[in-house]
Order: structure tokens, then sequence, then C-alpha cells
């Protein structure tokens, strides 16, 4: 299929931000501590990768 000129390569997909908007959120609102929802991020970023 022959892309229109102008169109984007990647399309995006809001709605896979959904999660990430409803732990933000839950963040602020419980007042939970982020550390390990980040280091559980970049571990699942580096087993992805092959880091681990």
């Amino acid at each position: 299929m022959a892309k229109a000129e102008g169109e984007a390569a990647v399309t995006e997909q809001p709605a896979l931000y959904m999660p990430l908007w409803i732990v933000a959120i839950a963040n602020i609102w419980f007042g939970i501590a982020p550390a390990p929802l980040v280091d559980g991020a970049q571990r699942a970023a580096m087993y992805l990768a092959g880091g681990l």
C-alpha cells in the first residue's frame, strides 16, 4: 500500500497511554512512592531490549 505524501510513517495509539495516566494519577492521589514503579518499568525495558 502506497503512503500519501505527508503521511506519518508511524501512527500513535493514544489509548496505550491510559494505563500510564492511571498510574500517574494514582501516585498523585494516594501519595504512592513512584520509585518501585519506575524501577519496574526500567527492568521491563531492559528485559525487552535484551539487557537482562
